[in-house]
């Protein structure tokens, strides 16, 4: 699995809630989940972190939403600075 860099197409006022990685495991597709194991998008995130990163949940404005171009999603920052991130929903 592949974690994209979507720094160039993602706002950093998208970034809504810093989360400890169980956090992220609980909410990812915006559904409960019960098992982090069973979801590689999320572990290869994870697994991208360096010491001193952080995780946060994202979602563009309610713009983009209406406009069917919403994104929303998990990201690692680094520095102050989107460095990968994985989309759980588009519109």
């Amino acid at each position: 699995m592949i974690v994209r860099d979507h720094s160039q197409v993602m706002d950093k006022k998208w970034l809504n809630k810093k989360l400890g990685v169980k956090q992220a495991g609980n909410v990812f597709n915006n559904r409960p989940v019960t098992n982090i194991m069973g979801n590689s998008k999320l572990i290869s995130l994870i697994t991208s972190m360096q010491e001193g990163d952080e995780l946060w949940s994202f979602s563009s404005d309610q713009a983009s939403w209406e406009n069917r171009a919403g994104r929303s999603g998990s990201a690692v920052v680094r520095d102050g600075e989107i460095v990968h991130s994985v989309f759980d929903m588009m519109s």
